[in-house]
């Protein structure tokens, strides 16, 4: 299978060569919910309980459908930096991706008061792309002088993930090895979300308690088709 068939399929070039611990699985699907729920992001890690025993990370784009016909996956060979395999819109940088070191990043919506003149996220994220380690993207991540909150998630090769709360002037990070972690568009950790613009949306909360019983809450191993 090749590294563009690979991420189609939601698994990374390693995975399709049956090298890999990671997968990187994107699902551009609008969730089940009510016409007063408005749009948006959800994001899943799933560590030691995924079935095919990689770790395992799946978002979804909950936007609308117009969108479809700027949908594309871009392969890049830099001269001086690793291989990288993208999903992204036209015109725009990174969204999702994953390079041939194993490093995997994404990112889901926040809004917090302190957003300010700075780096955009989609030029965080392709910056983390080229790193060549997980602690690299996580300090790229950490230290980029935002413009704007989001929750970044990265992952390396060794089974382990890095979620990044961020407002434009604070950051927390949390590792995953285990379990699952769902992560929508509000805030989790008290020191981001002191600094939203407003509570929870029906939508992010219904996201985030949906999500829960499903994946969080399954008794059994984790497969992608369940996530």
């Amino acid at each position: 299978m090749s590294p563009a068939s690979a991420m189609r399929a939601g698994v990374t070039p390693e995975a399709s060569r049956d090298r890999s611990s990671g997968t990187l699985q994107h699902c551009n699907s609008r969730s089940t919910m009510s016409p007063l729920i408005l749009y948006g992001e959800t994001q899943i890690v799933a560590g030691d309980r995924v079935a095919s025993g990689h770790l395992l990370l799946g978002q979804t784009w909950d936007l609308h459908t117009d969108n479809m016909p700027f949908v594309r996956l871009v392969h890049r060979k830099p001269k001086n930096a690793s291989e990288t395999w993208s999903l992204t819109l036209a015109g725009c940088l990174t969204l999702v991706g994953i390079n041939a070191e194993g490093i995997v990043v994404g990112n889901t919506n926040l809004e917090t008061t302190d957003a300010r003149i700075g780096v955009q996220y989609l030029t965080v994220l392709h910056r983390a792309l080229r790193s060549r380690s997980l602690a690299e993207a996580v300090e790229v991540i950490y230290q980029a002088p935002r413009s704007a909150a989001h929750h970044y998630y990265v992952a390396g090769p060794d089974g382990v993930a890095t979620g990044v709360e961020c407002s434009a002037t604070r950051a927390v990070c949390s590792e995953f090895k285990s379990g699952t972690y769902v992560h929508c568009n509000h805030a989790l950790n008290a020191k981001i979300a002191s600094l939203e613009v407003h509570p929870p949306t029906p939508s992010s909360h219904h996201r985030q308690m949906r999500r829960r019983p499903i994946c969080c809450d399954h008794t059994g191993d984790l497969s992608v088709s369940r996530m």
